[in-house]
């Protein structure tokens, strides 16, 4: 009777000793439990959830400094990024493309804040890359497979001219680094 009832204690603090390790690692206190989460959430927000721009891809490129766009419009209407943030800092966006025509109206937008025209078309896709990203070191550590940061946009859309926030601060956005 007694070994029945130390084994049932046993079990039963087994399974509160798991249950405490698995809310630290989601509260963030294993930070690679806690980051990896919060990558999957940003993914899947970004990817899916997002509306109406969604960005499916972006792709920190440390040989060059600069991140890589690739966004997916989810609006019936033609959309015009006017302003890419990230990490609160405003970036000026290129085409990603041939001809790597800069899409604002200011090579840095750093500086000062500059208006970008970045157009998507309905339910089309548009990639772009970023002024020069890192001023000191890669924010991709050694052993790095991403990193996190703030992200919003600015847009119009064909209806109305006024500028949208979409998305500060709830969502970080996960760049992959390459």
């Amino acid at each position: 009777m007694k070994a029945q009832l130390s084994a049932d204690y046993l079990v039963i603090l087994a399974v509160l000793m798991l249950l405490a390790l698995l809310s630290l690692g989601i509260l963030g206190y294993f930070p690679d439990i806690g980051k990896n989460l919060q990558a999957k959430a940003s993914y899947d927000f970004w990817q899916n959830q997002a509306r109406p721009i969604a960005v499916m891809d972006a792709i920190y490129r440390q040989d060059e400094n600069r991140i890589y766009f690739a966004l997916k419009s989810h609006s019936q209407e033609q959309i015009s990024i006017k302003k890419l943030f990230v990490n609160s800092t405003q970036l000026a966006l290129f085409r990603n493309d041939a001809t790597g025509e800069q899409l604002c109206d200011e090579i840095t937008c750093k500086v000062s804040p500059c208006d970008c025209d970045f157009e998507i078309s309905p339910f089309g896709n548009a990639s772009a890359f970023s002024e020069l990203y890192a001023e000191d070191a890669s924010p991709c550590g050694e052993n790095d497979n991403y990193f996190l940061e703030d992200f919003s946009l600015f847009y119009t859309n064909a209806r109305d001219s006024s500028d949208t926030l979409q998305e500060k601060g709830y969502y970080l956005l996960a760049i992959t680094c390459g």
